[in-house]
Parts: C-alpha cells; structure tokens; sequence
C-alpha cells in the first residue's frame, strides 16, 4: 500500500511538471523532491519501515503545498495584468550580473568569517590557535569538542564563534548565485569556497550539519537565480547530472563516515561498519522516523505551541516558547538493531502537525506554497528582489527532510542578510522605466 502512495506522489509531480513545463516551478521540484526522498528510503534501507497513513498524510500535505503554489501564481498573474507595471527577464538578468563583483566580493568576505570563526572556536577549546596546524591537534580537538556536547560538561561556545560562523551560510546564498552570474572559471570556482570552510569547520567541531545545511542552502539560492537567468529551464534528468549525484553522494558519505570517526576518537578501519550504521540512519533515517510517530499520533490531539518545533528561533525570542535543538523533540525513534539506528530527527512535517494540529499544518503548507508560487512567477518575470523569498522556500523544502530551516539561527541571520543586499544594492525593477523597444519585445496591456 505505501508503494501506492508513493507511485501517487510520483505521477502529482510529472504532472505537474507537464503542467508547469519546469522543474524549478515550486510545486514540481517539491513534489520531486519529495518523490525522490521517499523512492531512496524505500529501496536503500528496506530495513526501515514506512507505514502507509503516515505516506497518505505526506501526499496530502504536499498536495497542500503545491496548491499554494497554484494560487500564489494566479495571484500574481492578476497583478501584472491589473496594473501598468512590466517585468523584463532581460533587465533582470542584466542587473544581476551588473552586481557579479558585489556578489563575488560577499561570497569571500563570509567565507572569510566562517574561516576566522574556526581560529577563534580553536583558541577558546585549547587557548592557542597553533592546534589548528597539525592534523593530530586538529583531530583531538575534533574529539574533545564532541565530549563537551554529548557528556553531560558545560558547553558554551563564544558568542563571536556564533556570530561569525553564520558567514557560512552567508556565503553560501552568495555563492549559488555568484555559480550561475560568474564571469569566468575563477569566478566560478570561488562560488565554493563556502563548502571548503564548511568542511573544516565540520572537521574541527565534527558536526555534519554544516556541511549539509551548507549544500542545501547554496543549491537554493543557484534554483532561484536560475529562475530569472534561464527563466525556470533547467534538465535535472542527464547521464551527466546522475554523474555529478553519485560523486556528491560518493564524497558525502565518505566525508560522513570519517567525521564521526573523528568524533568519537575511532581512527580505524574496523570502526568503519559501525559508523556507517550511524551514517544510514542520519541520511534515511528522518522519514521512517516521522512515519513511526505519526502511525503512532496521528489521531491524538494536538495544542497549539505558538510554532514551538517549526518556527523555534522566531517563536523563542517572540513568545518565550522553550530553545530547542533543531529536530529535537525529545524522544528517539530506534530504527535497527543497535543503538546507532536511532535517531531525533522527525521532519518539519511533526514539528507542523505538533504547532498548529494536522488541519493547521496543512493551511501553514498552503500559505507556504503561495509565497513560493508566488516569487517564482515575479523572478521568472524579472523582478529579481523576490530572489531571496524564492531561495527561503527552496531550502524550506529541501531542509524540511530533516527540520524547519527556522530552528538555525545562523540560517535566519544568512537570509537577512541575503535580503538586506536586494534592498540596498536596490535592483529592484518594479517600478515603471522607460525600455527602448528593442530590448524586450512586450506590449503595453491597456487596463483603462
């Protein structure tokens, strides 16, 4: 039965890819990637069970979703033929490309503080940043900042460290854009320097996260920016692509299993089965929690916690709801045999149904996918100071496998400034101006 649901969810996304004629359109790529979340849980770690109303409820929340893209289009649509204001696609990608030095100039200057964020992570575990130069330091500091997390010891990372670790995720936005608008090779090649700062500083503190979180928010950013230059055409389904994903996930999984080598002081080959069991269920491990739990929930009553799990940061500082770990709900679901199959990562769907009950989820998914619909169609058209509300609903969806993207304060604190950059480089082209009629071949639409 659950093969049903997910074959459902698999033909709503080609569907909807006909309908939209682009993969980049918020509701294909969610349903896509959701489609191809489910399809790899299910055939690589068939060991892990997925019960068929928590898939049910899955599809009817992404179907949720995909109808808000619907109406954030139509919305919009409305308001380009109601009114005497044009969007030029041309104009748009000019003016991007006009700030390539300023954008260029962001991804190394962030890049830059993750890197310093490091030294000073360094100085304060060990009191001299000289650990930082031989592999051996680097690796027991690795292990000892693993002990102060997860042994119960007082752990209070300097607030410069927070601060200034946030240029990762900074740089990142800055980098998928810069991927698409670069100049040249060079250009190019820095758009990944915030993944070389992330690993380290993934290697150094042996949290994984980063580097995830990292990938996640800097593929965002490059669909967004890709919607207004290639005006939403983009082939996901190439032998060269399925080439370039098998490396990625090469590289990953590797990256994966030696960090937690690191963390828990195992440099051995005998420890490799082990970690990989840790890795499994990290990777596959999120969906087949939320299915355990909501087969188990799913018809209990839910309070309303003023977004308590989904919203956590905005909802910590707004209403004093308790801080939380992203994900953390409090409970661990044992997915195997051992006690490295377990995992506290539920999706952002739990933190959802737990917030605002299972009706309620599904109108915040709906309001959600309106302002996705709703910023692709103003890219699309040109307007490219919607580029950051489409980068936030991409990496909503695709950090929704694990959590809500607004548990992390560094990622609110990155699209801050992500959007602080539209607003003062002031690129915005939704104003009326005068366009000589060769640049963009539109007609005036008389609404008199």
């Amino acid at each position: 039965m659950h093969l049903l649901s997910i074959t459902s969810l698999m033909l709503a996304a080609f569907t909807a890819r006909i309908i939209h004629k682009t993969w980049l359109h918020p509701g294909p790529f969610t349903l896509l990637y959701w489609t191809i979340i489910c399809l790899t849980t299910t055939f690589f770690a068939t060991d892990y069970k997925l019960h068929t109303i928590s898939l049910l409820w899955l599809l009817l929340s992404l179907l949720s979703l995909y109808i808000g893209t619907i109406f954030g289009n139509l919305r919009t649509a409305n308001q380009f033929t109601t009114n005497k204001r044009f969007f030029f696609p041309i104009l748009g990608t000019n003016r991007l490309k006009k700030y390539h030095t300023s954008i260029l100039l962001n991804v190394v200057f962030f890049s830059l503080c993750g890197l310093l964020s490091i030294f000073v992570l360094a100085a304060w575990a060990k009191g001299s940043i000289t650990v930082l130069f031989s592999l051996n330091d680097v690796l027991s500091l690795g292990h000892t900042l693993a002990k102060m997390r997860y042994s119960g010891q007082e752990y209070n990372q300097p607030l410069s460290y927070s601060v200034l670790s946030y240029g990762i995720f900074s740089a990142a936005l800055f980098g998928g854009m810069l991927y698409r608008i670069a100049k040249n090779k060079i250009s190019a090649l820095i758009s990944f320097l915030p993944f070389a700062v992330a690993f380290l500083n993934a290697i150094v503190k042996t949290q994984r996260g980063t580097i995830i979180l990292t990938m996640f928010i800097w593929c965002s950013s490059y669909f967004a920016t890709r919607a207004v230059v290639d005006q939403g055409k983009i082939v996901f389904f190439s032998l060269r692509n399925f080439s370039r994903l098998l490396i990625l996930l090469t590289v990953f999984c590797i990256s994966y299993i030696s960090l937690q080598m690191i963390r828990e002081g195992e440099l051995n080959v005998q420890f490799i089965g082990p970690a990989f069991l840790t890795f499994k269920s990290a990777a596959l491990g999120s969906l087949p929690a939320f299915s355990y739990w909501a087969n188990e929930t799913f018809f209990d009553k839910f309070e309303f916690t003023f977004g308590e799990f989904s919203f956590n940061r905005i909802a910590y500082y707004l209403f004093h709801v308790p801080s939380r770990h992203p994900g953390m709900f409090g409970d661990v679901i044992w997915l195997g045999d051992t006690y490295r199959e377990g995992t506290t990562i539920f999706t952002v769907f739990r933190a959802l149904m737990q917030d605002f009950t299972s009706t309620g989820s599904l109108i915040v998914l709906f309001v959600i996918g309106m302002s996705g619909g709703y910023s692709f169609k103003c890219v699309k058209k040109g307007n490219i100071d919607f580029i950051p509300m489409l980068a936030m609903y991409y990496s909503y969806v695709m950090i929704g496998y694990l959590a809500s993207m607004f548990s992390w304060n560094g990622i609110i604190v990155s699209f801050l400034v992500f959007f602080l950059f539209f607003f003062g480089q002031k690129i915005s082209i939704n104003q009326p101006r005068s366009i000589p009629n060769h640049c963009y071949p539109v007609k005036e639409i008389d609404t008199a």
